[in-house]
């Protein structure tokens, strides 16, 4: 489905995705019924009947990536003040080749990188790319599923790819829903220490009681956050994961040195 590695100097991740079309099959097929059943001409009402779709179909698959804790489905891509995907990042994700490379350099620029597809992009001539299509057009697109995953500081597409890719053709940005892990950030101790820091980093300005307490406020007081995202290790460990990688790389027949190099 989809190898990773992160650069030993930290500045990215390479990746190989699978070659088979095939659907990842996290989640049961969107049906058009179900699209017409669950649109409404609000978009917060849309938004939150096809969360509680994905939700419970996340709940009840055996493919599911929920693990123990708690979990938010947001319309937006983290990180972004986004209701939709732009139309721009969505036609960089389907033309990400098999073997690629994400740059974290853009990310400490405050870019998004785009969304890490599961499966090889379908055919434009696929007759659920066209179905998809026509319900775009028909302004019935149900939202593309994706995950973020801290790990790769990207968005992973759990479903939805040929919904992405008929966005594309049709020109359109592409409504998503992510999946996040999320809870209460600890309470930091050294907020006082910080907060101390900060007023003496003000200067001549002397920082009000005010802009104090909203300071030490913001510290001490636990908080809803997003968390990392969680990883079981594999079994037969780092041997079964570079036979897995070798044995894609062949099928394909591409190069994935940079993928396997220092690997022990």
């Amino acid at each position: 489905m989809l190898w990773a590695r992160v650069e030993p100097d930290y500045f990215g991740v390479d990746l190989l995705r699978g070659a088979s079309p095939a659907s990842p099959a996290i989640i049961p097929p969107i049906t058009a019924a179900e699209a017409r059943a669950l649109h409404s001409h609000d978009p917060v009402r849309t938004a939150a009947a096809w969360a509680r779709h994905f939700a419970q179909a996340l709940a009840r698959s055996d493919r599911s990536p929920l693990a123990q804790g708690e979990w938010l489905l947001q319309p937006t891509l983290h990180g972004a003040e986004r209701a939709r995907m732009p139309l721009t990042l969505a036609s960089d994700a389907l033309a990400r080749p098999a073997v690629d490379n994400l740059s974290w350099s853009d990310v400490m620029h405050g870019d998004c990188l785009p969304p890490v597809l599961l499966r090889t992009p379908s055919l434009a001539a696929d007759g659920r790319v066209k179905a998809w299509a026509r319900q775009t057009r028909a302004g019935l697109l149900p939202p593309v599923l994706l995950m973020w995953v801290s790990g790769l500081q990207a968005h992973v597409v759990l479903d939805g790819h040929d919904r992405l890719q008929a966005a594309v053709q049709e020109g359109t940005a592409v409504p998503v829903l992510v999946l996040l892990r999320h809870g209460e950030r600890c309470v930091d101790e050294q907020g006082l220490a910080r907060a101390d820091a900060i007023a003496d980093r003000s200067g001549d300005a002397a920082m009000t009681v005010e802009a104090r307490n909203r300071l030490l406020l913001d510290l001490y007081t636990p908080a809803r956050d997003v968390l990392p995202s969680r990883a079981d290790l594999l079994r037969g460990g780092v041997d079964r994961w570079i036979a897995e990688v070798e044995a894609e790389a062949k099928q394909q027949g591409v190069e994935v040195g940079v993928l396997l190099g220092g690997v022990t």
